[in-house]
């Protein structure tokens, strides 16, 4: 459950853990089941006070949790969830034939990661807020990208982008950077990263508008300067064609010059100034 989150989804969830970890229903050793029953009973108990959830929200969990809880690991999928996420299969699959924008939301956030796909899954179920999905699923996205990659704006786009494009090492390499050395490091950790990664550090860093800590030798930089110059050239070659036109400019390929085309002059006698020559001849002879 991220840091910050309302009583009422702490609520949800705890209410639809219970239907999947009792005893009475769980498929799998009972032992086990009783002993998460007893996790989650602690855990809401403690979280349902108002003052000592204030206070674990403002200061947090203790530094060796902190750094576990921070770590990105994106293969940690367990049996576990997927039998959680099993459980609520049925009334997901029901609220989704009334709410199916439900779909895409719980799609984008599983691209991320999946317990977080599987909170929001649980909590919308159980809590029926429905309404409040799009922001529900917004808060829950940033918060896993705020608990594993930090609050910087730009970071976090970058991050995303990588998760998404199943780039796990370059994904897992910004967290441990950033772990080690903190968001005060920012620009020395992104321009190794990018050195490290150059093809997928320049899409990532486009994504966040960080064009500035591309060096100007990457080779996807370098490409993308060529095709920009050659898209220039053409450009300036369409519009100084069309400059000679209009001006009666040509290329001269003998010469190889810009010259003025040379007008053939119209021999042929306009009609009226034809008409107007026969009658004056015929008034002279009056």
């Amino acid at each position: 459950m991220p840091f910050g989150a309302s009583i009422e989804v702490c609520k949800a969830t705890y209410k639809s853990l219970t239907k999947i970890y009792h005893p009475d229903v769980f498929v799998g050793e009972k032992s086990y089941a009783e002993k998460r029953m007893a996790e989650l009973n602690a855990a809401f108990e403690f979280l349902d006070n108002p003052k000592r959830k204030k206070k674990l929200d403002g200061a947090g969990q203790k530094a060796k949790q902190k750094e576990q809880s921070q770590e990105y690991r994106p293969d940690n999928d367990s049996e576990e969830f997927t039998k959680a996420s099993n459980a609520l299969q049925k009334n997901w699959d029901f609220a989704c034939e009334f709410h199916p924008e439900l779909l895409q939301l719980y799609e984008d956030l599983r691209r991320l990661n999946s317990r977080t796909a599987f909170l929001f899954m649980a909590v919308i179920v159980e809590g029926k807020l429905y309404a409040k999905a799009p922001e529900f699923a917004e808060y829950l996205e940033n918060q896993f990208l705020i608990s594993k990659f930090g609050e910087d704006p730009d970071i976090k786009t970058i991050a995303k982008y990588a998760i998404l494009k199943k780039e796990k090492k370059f994904a897992q390499d910004l967290n441990r950077a950033l772990k080690v050395l903190g968001e005060s490091s920012k620009d020395q950790i992104l321009q190794k990263l990018v050195l490290d990664y150059p093809d997928v550090g320049y899409h990532a860093f486009k994504a966040a508008g960080l064009d500035r800590l591309i060096p100007d030798d990457n080779p996807l930089k370098e490409t993308e300067k060529r095709e920009a110059g050659a898209r220039h050239r053409t450009a300036e070659a369409k519009n100084d064609k069309k400059g000679w036109k209009e001006n009666d400019w040509i290329w001269d390929p003998k010469t190889k010059k810009i010259i003025r085309q040379k007008k053939k002059l119209n021999r042929s006698i306009p009609i009226a100034l034809l008409v107007a020559i026969i009658l004056l001849s015929i008034v002279a002879n009056l």
